[in-house]
């Protein structure tokens, strides 16, 4: 019916909004950073310790963004902002 057509539709945006907002990334300062041509690996280092260390739901859960900071600042960036 119409109605269960809607509430379809608006899981579906919902959950879209939600996976969109999950993957969230630091702006850092290539200036003052450490290794800024190693952003990516480090960063994607950071998730594995995160999903190794961390009890979650599912498999590749992402990390807080206060882990996430304080991981990348100890492999030395320096965080800007959030995207």
């Amino acid at each position: 019916t119409k109605m269960e057509n809607k509430m379809k539709k608006i899981i579906i945006l919902i959950s879209f909004m939600v996976l969109t907002n999950c993957a969230y990334r630091p702006v850092i300062n290539p200036e003052t950073s450490k290794n800024p041509k190693n952003y990516y690996k480090d960063l994607n280092a950071c998730r594995v310790i995160y999903n190794e260390k961390t009890i979650t739901l599912s498999k590749n859960a992402e990390p807080d963004k206060i882990f996430l900071q304080k991981c990348l600042e100890g492999y030395g960036y320096t965080i800007l902002r959030w995207k």
